[in-house]
């Protein structure tokens, strides 16, 4: 069923509030004014300029708002040119324009009850005061007339269109379940995309978008619902393990842990081997001995009470060659001649004897004979460089002469060269200051000679006997 509602010009008006229609109901909007309403989406009454999208005359919009609101605005025309508001484009059937007035029917009037037929019998009313009719006067005031321009009277209309279409230009048509994103979709991300591979065998990377950059996040398990349980029964991954397929049960566990563990200490290629790789046996444990090809192989038993590897011989049997040389070279005190010892004797020469300690044989207090300077290194350079045994001279090193050594004594220790006789009378060379009595006559000829003479505006500090002073 439709309802009509009254739209104010340049003023939100909420079509829930109006109608008391329950928010979350899809509607059909039809504009049956004059001019575009602008509608806006929001739960409050939206901000100067928000249009969300514009009704052309006699279009029938579907909008589903859901619980946010929907308000409606007029931007010209008059009041009651309104909308039109119902559940599907059916409730738009067969009904007139809403004009903002209500019709009046009363009844009653001359000869009783009844209806009034006249206009003009209506108490206060005029025969054209039904302001839903049109007559030719009211028809050029409300409507532009075909190929007529906009009248010049309508005050702000060009501003008015100016404004709404610039608004309208800044905005996309909105789809019901899509929204605008922060990210431009350009060109250049166009040409990638459609170079992608199509269909499930397609595989895209992030590397393969451009432009795309996906930001680094953790979550934590808590974050993940239902994930702690899953892991709780899954079991960890350990390299080279697997499940099996045979169950491993308690009882089979119990089983092997009651069987004795195996005492075979393995295979070694002499019984040393087996010695030094077994080095705490037990009792019972055992072990072979296979020297290799050709050889029998010789099984040998740990003796705990002895603490001994002992060899096990077959009772009855005969023992090898290879298996006698092993239990015979198994004793500590036999005193084999072995294989290795006889290579060592076979390298000493016939009447050898034993060389001195390495410590006696480098003491130089024990070594004889002589020895060249060519095998000392350096010596000779050196000795090159020392001073012979004549008495040196000006210009050939050697050995201080008595002379020499007499005038070295008597020379005071520190002393330094004086300058030369002249430079010493040199009187530019000569420092500090000699006094008046050491020079013969001076202070004579000076008593003879003029005082001090002062010419100053003031008299002169500390005068001497003979001194002038000109005053100025």
């Amino acid at each position: 069923m439709a309802n009509w509602l009254n739209v104010e010009i340049n003023q939100w008006t909420d079509v829930f509030a109006a109608l008391d229609i329950t928010p979350g109901l899809a509607l059909m909007l039809q504009n049956i004014g004059q001019s575009r309403l602008a509608f806006a989406i929001s739960d409050v009454s939206p901000p100067e300029g928000q249009i969300d999208l514009i009704a052309k005359v006699d279009d029938i919009i579907e909008v589903k708002a859901g619980a946010a609101g929907l308000w409606v605005k007029q931007y010209q025309g008059n009041k009651g040119e309104g909308l039109l508001v119902g559940r599907t484009k059916t409730d738009f059937s067969k009904l007139r324009p809403y004009t903002g007035l209500d019709q009046v029917s009363v009844s009653g009037g001359t000869g009783g009850g009844g209806t009034v037929t006249s206009h003009s019998s209506l108490t206060e009313l005029d025969a054209d005061d039904h302001l839903q009719y049109f007559n030719q006067a009211r028809g050029d005031v409300r409507y532009l007339r075909k190929g007529n321009t906009v009248p010049a009277d309508i005050t702000g209309l060009s501003d008015l269109l100016t404004t709404l279409t610039n608004a309208v230009d800044a905005r996309v048509i909105k789809v019901v379940g899509k929204g605008l994103s922060a990210n431009d979709f350009t060109d250049l991300l166009l040409a990638k995309l459609n170079s992608l591979p199509s269909g499930s065998a397609g595989k895209v990377s992030w590397a393969d978008i451009v432009g795309f950059t996906l930001p680094a996040h953790n979550h934590n398990i808590a974050e993940v619902s239902g994930l702690q349980a899953a892991l709780d029964g899954k079991v960890n991954v350990q390299a080279g393990k697997g499940l099996s397929t045979n169950d491993y049960t308690t009882a089979e566990k119990n089983k092997l842990a009651s069987i004795e563990g195996s005492h075979y200490r393995g295979v070694y290629a002499t019984l040393s081997a087996l010695q030094s790789a077994v080095t705490t046996p037990v009792a019972g444990d055992y072990a072979d001995v296979d020297a290799g090809a050709s050889t029998a192989v010789s099984r040998f038993i740990w003796d705990a009470s002895d603490s001994n590897w002992v060899q096990q011989v077959a009772s009855g049997g005969s023992m090898t060659g290879a298996q006698i040389k092993t239990a015979l070279f198994a004793e500590a005190d036999t005193n084999n001649f072995s294989n290795s010892y006889k290579a060592k004797v076979d390298g000493i020469a016939t009447g050898a004897t034993a060389n001195a300690s390495d410590a006696q044989l480098r003491d130089r207090s024990t070594h004889t004979g002589t020895q060249a300077i060519s095998t000392v290194s350096g010596l000779q350079t050196a000795l090159d460089g020392k001073a012979g045994t004549s008495a040196a001279t000006t210009s050939t090193p050697g050995l201080m002469s008595g002379a020499d050594k007499t005038k070295l004594e008597g020379i005071t220790s520190g002393a330094t060269a004086n300058a030369t006789d002249a430079q010493l009378r040199d009187r530019s060379t000569h420092t500090g200051t000699q006094a008046i009595s050491t020079v013969s006559g001076l202070q004579t000829a000076l008593d003879g000679k003029q005082k001090t003479i002062t010419q100053s505006a003031t008299q002169p500090a500390s005068p001497q006997v003979g001194d002038l002073w000109i005053q100025t």
